[in-house]
């Protein structure tokens, strides 16, 4: 009897059954946490997961969207000390700013939005639009 090693952890969303198919698995197909191209051309993520013929499930989905709400809000509790002491629309704006530029000061830094003063108290009429919508307009920046 062949027994594989898992790496698993015993908290993960693969049942105490699967661990072990799981560690087989991932030994066979790797494990990668950016997309590629299989042998055969097909785009995957994860342990071999077929994103051209599978796609992902909205579960799945909400998954990583709460995953990345979290994150956006992490880097705005960090660069806004008092982030947990503005209302819910100021807040949702930096999440939204955070979540679709990146959680660095470059946005605040290069100007590209306004200066952090007027986004912390809210003087910045286009913060009160995308606060007010929930989502970031940057009109007057270069499409890329």
């Amino acid at each position: 009897m062949v027994c594989i090693m898992t790496k698993i952890p015993a908290s993960s969303a693969i049942r105490k059954a699967d661990r072990d198919l799981a560690a087989m698995l991932e030994q066979h197909e790797g494990r990668r946490s950016h997309p590629y191209h299989d042998h055969v051309g097909k785009l995957t993520i994860g342990v071999g997961r077929n994103l051209n013929d599978r796609g992902l499930s909205t579960d799945e989905i909400d998954v990583l969207l709460a995953n990345d709400i979290s994150i956006a809000r992490s880097g705005c509790r960090a660069l806004f000390p008092a982030f947990d002491g503005f209302n819910s629309k100021r807040q949702a704006g930096l999440i939204s700013m955070a979540f679709n530029l990146g959680q660095t000061r470059d946005w605040l830094d290069s100007g590209v939005c306004a200066p952090r003063s007027m986004l912390v108290t809210g003087q910045v009429p286009a913060l009160r639009h995308w606060t007010a919508i929930g989502q970031v307009r940057l009109a007057a920046a270069p499409v890329r």
